[in-house]
């Protein structure tokens, strides 16, 4: 049985309204084991049902954010709950993958002066593999910005 990383206490929890105590509900972890998205880090689910924290036991209808216990819709994409944890909780996550290459490790990158044979073989060698493979004409070297980043 998956343990509960978080106690719910707002407008999701059940309210006792003998003696206004809040009954707190433990929020559990997407059931799935292979989930890629690392917003279930951050997400979870309320039991509907006893026993274990399994997908027909848990309320798949609402995810739960674990830092501030706001409630979603879960519609079985995950794009709220990542503008969710980036609006809220900044701090927390980056968005990008851990091994996700961003523009600017492109950007200026290129060296300046000349380069060695081997280099430029291998340059010459992925550039043809580019074309070839993602079946690009030809011209797309006579582009004006694949001219101006040419080495």
């Amino acid at each position: 049985m998956a343990a509960p990383c978080a106690s719910l206490t707002d407008e999701a929890a059940n309210h006792d309204p003998n003696n206004n105590i809040m009954i707190t509900k433990e929020i559990f972890p997407y059931p799935n084991t292979n989930v890629k998205s690392t917003v279930w880090k951050y997400f979870g689910f309320l039991k509907k049902n006893e026993g274990p924290a399994t997908k027909a036991n848990l309320d798949m209808t609402y995810a739960v954010c674990r830092l501030c216990f706001k409630k979603y819709a879960n519609k079985g994409n995950t794009t709220n709950f990542k503008n969710h944890i980036g609006s809220e909780h900044p701090g927390e996550s980056s968005n990008k993958a851990p091994n996700q290459s961003t523009i600017s490790n492109y950007v200026g990158s290129t060296p300046k002066g000349k380069i060695s044979p081997e280099r430029q073989k291998n340059i010459d060698d992925a550039l043809a593999k580019l074309v070839a493979g993602k079946m690009l004409p030809v011209s797309i070297v006579d582009n004006k910005y694949f001219i101006s980043h040419r080495l």
